[in-house]
């Protein structure tokens, strides 16, 4: 359970980095014409029965 926690907190944390870092950037010749890359960040799941039994 602490380990899914820990991934969605990263993963959230790159997102909103990634976000971060193309508001800031300025966009050159190349990138003109170009579609936005969407940033999204995935839904929790659930442990397996494996991951379970190694954590307890």
């Amino acid at each position: 359970m602490r380990n899914e926690i820990m991934y969605d907190a990263v993963m959230a944390e790159v997102a909103y980095r990634r976000e971060q870092l193309e508001k800031a950037s300025r966009p050159g010749r190349r990138w003109f014409g170009r579609a936005k890359a969407e940033v999204r960040v995935p839904e929790q799941r659930r442990p397996s029965p494996v991951e379970l039994a190694r954590a307890r």
